[in-house]
């Protein structure tokens, strides 16, 4: 394995994807508890994971205009809990 192309091509991806795909499913996670509860806190927690997975890879910030405009959504009344 140690002289394989695809082995190494496979393990660099999982290291780079999967600490990235653990703060998107956070960034889930805090947007269905707003979803539910409306509070603040959650909003913070959604507000703080999405800049997590952003800095972690560039390419996580391609979907927060999604969340931004759920958000807006939400808390004009278009979407209701």
């Amino acid at each position: 394995l140690a002289h394989s192309h695809h082995f190494w091509n496979r393990a660099a991806e999982c290291s780079v994807y999967m600490p990235a795909l653990f703060w998107v499913s956070g960034t889930f996670a805090a947007l269905l508890w707003y979803h539910r509860t409306g509070r603040t806190a959650a909003l913070l927690a959604l507000a703080g994971a999405a800049g997590l997975a952003g800095l972690y890879h560039l390419s996580n910030v391609f979907w927060t205009p999604a969340l931004a405009v759920y958000v807006a959504f939400v808390l004009s009344g278009v979407i209701g809990r």
